[in-house]
This record gives C-alpha cells, sequence and structure tokens, in this order.
C-alpha cells in the first residue's frame, strides 16, 4: 500500500465506525418512537361552557354528549376575566362599594379592591388563591341588610394583579369531569414571586381528578422573571410534579419562557400539544384542519391535540369533526386515548460524539484531498477534531452537537456529488444505479447527524438543529465552487477567479444568474421553521399525496432535485450544465436535511426520503428520454442549417 493512500484508508474506516455508531445510537429512539403512537382528543373546557350558555343546557349535558368523543378536556385556571363572564364574580374598588353601599361605607378600606360573589365556595376558594400566591391581605366580609351583597372579599392586592393571577379550578366543574370519566389538561396561570404555597394550592385542587399532564397558559412560567431565584423554583416546579408523576406540556409554536430550562430540570418528561388557534378557526376549512391534526400526530410527536371548535357550528357538527380527526389520526397508525412520555431520558453516547466527530471530520478531510488540498485537508481535519473534542472535554457538549451535526449535512452531500457526478455520460440504466449511489453516500451525513442529535430535547422540539437555511444554502456554494474552479484543471482556481472578476457579463449570463439566484432564493424561502406560506393548491396536492404514498416526498426532491441528477448523470458533467448541477444539488441537501427534523420519526423521514428517490428516478427517466428527443431535433436543424450552408 502506498503511503500516500494510508490517510485515506484512514478516513473511510473512521466514517464507517462514525456511521455505525450513529445508527447504533438511532435504536433508542427508534424504540421511543414506536411506543408513541397514541394521543389524546381535548378540547377546550371553556368553549363547551361557551355551547352549554348558548344551548341554554347544564354544562355537564353538553359534556356527556361529548364524552365518547373525547378523552378529556383543557382546562385553563380560572382568573378574574372569567368570574366574571360566568356572573360568579365581579371586582369593585374601595370608593366604589363605599359610594355604592354606603350603610356599610366604614366597614370599606378606600384603597382596597373588592370581590363580589354570588356563593361562599368561590369567595374562599380566591381568598384561598390571593393568600397563596402573594404577600397581600384578605378579608372576608359577610355583608348582612337589605340590598347588601353576601360574600364579600376585600383584598390589598392591585388590581393587575388580580386580573393576571389564577383562582384554580371550580369544584363543580371539576366533579363534573370526573362524573364523565374525562382526564384534564390543567393550564395554570402565572404568578410572581412564585410560591410553593401557590402550586400546592392548585395541585390539591385537582387531586381528586385524572390529570394527564400540567400546562402552562402564559408566556413566562411561574417564578421565571425572578433570574435570581429561578434555577431552585424550576427544581421545585419539576419535584412537585415529579412526585405525582405528571408531565409537562410544551405546546407547539408557543414560545413561552421557561420551557426549556423547567423540561430539563423535569429530564423531559414532557408531552407536546398541537392546537389551531381560535382566530383560524373562523375562516378554516374542515379538511385542512384535519389534515393538520392527523400531520402533527404522525410526524411530529404531538400527544395532545386540543381542538377548537368552529365557531358558527352547532354541537353536532364539531362532535362529528372531532370523529373526523379520530379517524383520520387511526388511518396513520395513531390510537386516540391517554398517552404516556416514551421519549424522556434519550440522549446519545460519548462515543457515538466522538466518533461523529472523527467521522465529520474525516469527511472533510476527503472533500480537500479530492480537489487537491490533502495537506491541507489533513491538517484542517485533526486541528477541527481536537478543537471539537477538547470542547467536549470541557462540558460543552450541546455546541459540540450542534456544529458536529451541521458539518455533517454540510459536508456529505458536497462530498458525494463531488466524487460520484460523472465527468463523462452514462446510459441511461447506470444514470439509474448512480442516482441511488449518490443519495446513499449524502445520507451518510443524515445518520451521523440524526445520531448525535438523537436525545429528548430534540425529539420533542424544544431544542431544533442549528442553522437551518445555511445548511442548505453552503453545501450548494460548495458544490457549485468546487466544480467550476477544480472539476477541469486546464487553469489555475485563482486564474479562474480573476478572469471571471475581469470579464464582462453579457446579458444572457446575467439574466441566467438572475433566474439561478431566484431558484436558490425560493429554495431556502421555503426551508426551516419561518418558510413561506403555500398555496391552497399545493396544500392540496400534498394532502392527496399523503393519501396515495402514506408519506409524501418533498416536491424539490422528486420534481426537481433527483430527475436533474439523472439527467446530470446522462450528459455528464460540463461547465455548461452549472445549472443542472445547481438544481441536483438542492435535491441532495433537502434529503439529508430532512433527517434533521429529530421530532419526526425516523421511519417517517426514510419513507419520505425513499419515495422522492423512486419518484424522482422515474422522472428523471422522462427528463432523459424529453432530453433525446429535444437534442436529436436541435441535431438535425443544425445539419439542415449546415447543409444549406454548403449548397450557397
Amino acid at each position: 500500500m502506498k503511503k500516500e493512500k494510508l490517510p485515506l484508508l484512514l478516513a473511510v474506516m473512521i466514517i464507517s465506525i462514525g456511521v455505525a455508531c450513529g445508527l447504533w445510537s438511532l435504536q433508542e429512539r427508534m424504540s421511543a418512537e414506536r411506543e408513541s403512537k397514541t394521543a389524546a382528543v381535548l378540547v377546550d373546557l371553556n368553549q363547551v361552557i361557551d355551547a352549554a350558555q348558548k344551548n341554554n343546557q347544564p354544562l355537564e349535558q353538553v359534556l356527556t354528549k361529548f364524552s365518547s368523543h373525547i378523552d378529556g378536556v383543557v382546562y385553563k385556571e380560572k382568573n378574574l376575566a372569567d368570574l366574571e363572564a360566568q356572573g360568579t364574580g365581579t371586582l369593585k374598588t374601595g370608593l366604589e362599594m363605599q359610594m355604592l353601599y354606603p350603610a356599610a361605607a366604614g366597614r370599606m378600606n378606600s384603597k382596597w379592591n373588592y370581590l363580589i360573589f354570588q356563593d361562599e365556595a368561590t369567595m374562599e376558594r380566591v381568598a384561598q388563591h390571593i393568600q397563596a400566591k402573594s404577600s397581600k391581605e384578605t378579608v372576608c366580609e359577610p355583608l348582612t341588610g337589605a340590598g347588601l351583597p353576601r360574600y364579600v372579599l376585600g383584598t390589598s392586592a392591585v388590581k393587575t394583579d388580580l386580573s393576571a393571577m389564577g383562582f384554580g379550578f371550580d369544584t363543580a366543574e371539576l366533579a363534573i369531569l370526573k362524573e364523565l370519566d374525562l382526564a384534564i389538561v390543567p393550564q395554570i396561570r402565572s404568578w410572581d414571586p412564585f410560591t410553593t404555597a401557590g402550586l400546592e394550592l392548585i395541585l390539591s385542587e385537582l387531586s381528586q381528578n385524572q390529570v394527564i399532564a400540567v400546562a402552562f397558559n402564559d408566556a413566562n412560567l411561574p417564578g421565571v422573571a425572578d433570574t435570581a431565584t429561578w434555577t431552585d423554583t424550576r427544581k421545585i416546579i419539576a419535584a412537585y410534579l415529579g412526585e405525582r408523576d405528571l408531565p409537562m406540556v410544551a405546546i407547539e409554536f408557543s414560545a413561552q419562557k421557561g420551557i426549556e430550562s423547567l423540561a430539563a430540570a423535569m429530564d423531559y418528561q414532557v408531552l407536546r400539544l398541537h392546537s389551531i388557534v381560535e382566530k383560524d378557526m373562523a375562516t378554516m376549512q374542515e379538511q385542512k384542519a384535519v389534515d393538520r391534526f392527523q400531520l402533527a400526530t404522525s410526524e411530529r410527536n404531538i400527544s395532545l391535540i386540543m381542538v377548537r371548535f368552529f365557531p358558527k357550528a352547532d354541537v353536532d357538527t364539531n362532535i362529528a369533526y372531532l370523529d373526523h380527526i379520530t379517524a383520520a389520526m387511526v388511518q396513520k397508525g395513531i390510537s386516540r386515548g391517554i398517552p404516556t412520555v416514551h421519549v424522556g431520558g434519550i440522549a446519545p453516547d460519548f462515543i457515538t460524539i466522538v466518533t461523529a466527530i472523527l467521522a465529520v471530520a474525516a469527511c472533510g478531510y476527503l472533500l480537500l484531498a479530492a480537489i487537491g488540498w490533502g495537506r491541507i485537508g489533513l491538517v484542517g481535519a485533526v486541528l477541527g477534531a481536537a478543537g471539537l473534542l477538547g470542547l467536549l472535554v470541557m462540558g460543552q457538549q450541546a455546541i459540540v452537537q450542534k456544529i458536529t451535526a451541521f458539518g455533517a449535512v454540510v459536508l456529505f452531500p458536497t462530498l458525494s456529488l463531488w466524487i460520484l457526478v460523472p465527468r463523462t455520460p452514462l446510459p441511461w440504466y447506470q444514470c439509474v444505479f448512480r442516482t441511488i449511489e449518490i443519495t446513499a453516500f449524502s445520507l451518510l451525513g443524515a445518520v451521523l447527524m440524526a445520531g448525535v442529535l438523537s436525545q429528548s430535547s430534540y425529539m420533542l422540539h424544544i431544542h431544533q438543529f442549528m442553522g437551518v437555511k445555511l445548511a442548505h444554502a453552503l453545501p450548494i456554494l460548495l458544490v457549485l465552487g468546487a466544480f467550476f474552479l477544480f472539476a477541469e484543471r486546464d487553469k489555475h482556481w485563482l486564474v479562474k477567479i480573476k478572469e471571471v472578476m475581469d470579464s464582462h457579463i453579457s446579458v444572457k449570463y446575467a439574466a441566467l444568474g438572475v433566474v439561478a439566484l431566484g431558484v436558490v432564493a425560493i429554495f431556502l424561502m421555503r426551508t426551516g421553521n419561518d418558510a413561506v406560506t403555500v398555496s391552497d393548491l399545493e396544500i392540496s396536492i400534498r394532502s392527496w399525496l399523503d393519501n396515495l404514498l402514506y408519506v409524501r416526498p418533498r416536491t424539490k426532491e422528486f420534481l426537481l432535485g433527483q430527475p436533474f441528477l439523472m439527467l446530470l448523470c446522462y450528459v455528464g458533467y460540463k461547465k455548461e450544465y452549472l445549472p443542472f448541477l445547481l438544481i441536483a444539488s438542492i435535491g441532495q441537501v433537502s434529503l439529508v436535511n430532512t433527517f434533521a427534523h429529530i421530532h419526526t420519526p425516523i421511519f417517517i423521514s426514510v419513507l419520505r426520503t425513499l419515495n422522492g428517490l423512486w419518484i424522482g428516478i422515474v422522472i428523471g427517466l422522462i427528463f432523459i428520454v424529453g432530453w433525446t428527443m429535444v437534442m436529436k431535433v436541435y441535431q438535425k436543424a443544425m445539419d439542415t442549417i449546415a447543409a444549406q450552408g454548403e449548397h450557397k
């Protein structure tokens, strides 16, 4: 064996070991995903209360109609606005009380606020919450006499604090839920400063009911505003919930301050909840809403769905809507029921992270060696790996995981295209095999990335893959740059750059450049969590593909990336075919980044990629046939023009 081949062989061995460890790391994640096949269908209890009031029916009667179609309710902790809306409580200032009830004016403090109730139980519950969640004074004032309210609660708490504070849960409503065997996801309101007495009071009120998990209502979790004590507060909350075997809820698309650190304190005993915001329900089509819940439960590790009603629909129509959602879930293998946490405590081991670091470094070396920069690549790989290993030893595992994952999704598709895209034309059947080879090589990066990020926080989407748009753009730029500068060795790469900088660009090439930039811009805008909104037509097509194929492939893979990769293999790379290479690169980058959605089950990502591959190959064969026909017509026209020139 020649000495210069030793680093290449060593790099291949390191990558093989890294991929093997990555696959091993995925086993625990895949096992958890196989177990996570249950989702609870919940409704907003406040909407059921509204429906009961509109129909002039008792709450128990309306809830009974819903009970066999749902698993439980999301029960938002009562606040002042709820009491006033239900007519069970109202707020007055001390001055207003003195003016309204002059007979009792001497008992009223003009600087206090007073809550007037319809029943003693509600007054006592509210008083308990004010006392448990604040240091403010409270006094129950039972007034007697003609025209005087019977149940009055005075407090030194200001109106803004009273309006924001939660006052627990109605005992009568809790009794109805227990009688109907409906589970609860309580949504707790925040209070500051945090007190353990407040949390104890809330949990004690719920102790007789079946609670699935605990959600939080506000943008800030209880106690998170006090950064000095939050570390201790989150441990207290985690301990209280842990003692009662209660997971916490992470609400999808809702940024709540404190969720990440509380989830970590609970070792990611978390259930994810998806709902459609209330303002969208007024214009939402039922099938679109059903599709959203189906997708959330089958592809995004959602265990809880809160179904909001259509505002103009009656009870029976909304019940039918709930049944359609359940049927759609079952169609994707998700059963309706009370879920349990399966993804808590999952994390890659130290060896998986180390081998992934070395594998990514080895890939970087192979890429630079392939373009003739072997020594630079070797030094860079050693320094890069040493730096990441140093950070890992220093306890910076989180950032090491993100950098390693980013390197894997950037370098492997770049190297795959560089070494496997043919420089000479291939027969059509070889194009099929070459496309599969290129895809398989690119997916090695997906395995490394998925292995190193297979941990609970990513599976729950509490943490996300870093640099989504850059991870899509950078490989494309690297591929185009490598092929333009190094595919043809007729000139030094610096000379090529100088010639480009000094050249006068024609309108034709300027237009092509604008088109290329437009393609890349659209590609980037349609990636990531803040992607552009798609049209209703595209949504319909996606739904059709989902129903047809179980998991729809990505459009940029089966309709663009893979077909143009097939065509590029058929014609062989030349600089004239850089646009083909650009589009082919988009497909490879997309399929690797599919696996960056760690909250999506591996099975779904694999099936999505396979569907994109085989359909892309079929369309690619059509492209090849079309290209052959067009070139024949073109060549015939050129021959005719040439013959006419000879006759002249």
